[in-house]
């Protein structure tokens, strides 16, 4: 069966509100290997739910594309951001992203026109960590993408290297003896 596609131009979609939103990241989904102005990047996707909710109840979702690594890169920025605090060497040599999903924070958003299609869309400038005294959020309707009927994981082999599968890791994230309770992940 072929799997058709569109320019989405008939889609509409309402963005999330401007401001600072409490969220719950609901989501990290692995891109694989795509091609940006600096060459193939592996990339990844972090969704959250916000508190604010659209007119059919359901919460608005934001999500952004990362480079898939932790050296010098916007993902190690955002990181820090939301957690409060700097990853060890250590930390940074193998972390398991997948370790944020569920934590609380709270998202700036604002409102950017793609100079592509000129739609209006909704991205996070900054990520910091969630409110302390305030009951968590909880993820509403939603199913991660690797969970969902029909889904292939991308080739994460680097482009110039054989094609391979690396399923996802089953083993809750280590932290270290002296973790910090109030650090998310």
């Amino acid at each position: 069966m072929p799997t058709m596609v569109n320019d989405g131009g008939g889609m509409t979609f309402a963005p999330a509100p401007m401001g600072l939103h409490r969220a719950v990241c609901c989501d990290v989904v692995e891109l694989g290997w795509l091609d940006t102005k600096w060459g193939k990047k592996r990339t990844i996707c972090i969704c959250w739910q916000i508190l604010a909710t659209m007119e059919d109840g359901k919460p608005f979702m934001v999500t952004e594309r990362y480079n898939a690594t932790l050296y010098e890169s916007n993902l190690l920025a955002a990181l820090e951001s939301w957690r409060g605090r700097p990853f060890t060497e250590e930390e940074r040599k193998n972390f398991d992203v997948d370790s944020v999903l569920n934590a609380q924070c709270q998202i700036n958003v604002v409102h950017n026109t793609s100079s592509k299609n000129g739609k209006l869309y909704a991205n996070a400038s900054a990520i910091v960590p969630g409110m302390k005294g305030v009951p968590p959020l909880v993820v509403r309707d939603y199913i991660r993408v690797r969970d969902r009927d029909g889904y292939q994981a991308p080739d994460l082999a680097p482009p110039d290297q054989p094609a391979q599968s690396v399923a996802p890791s089953e083993e809750p994230p280590q932290h270290g003896p002296d973790a910090d309770d109030d650090i998310p992940f």
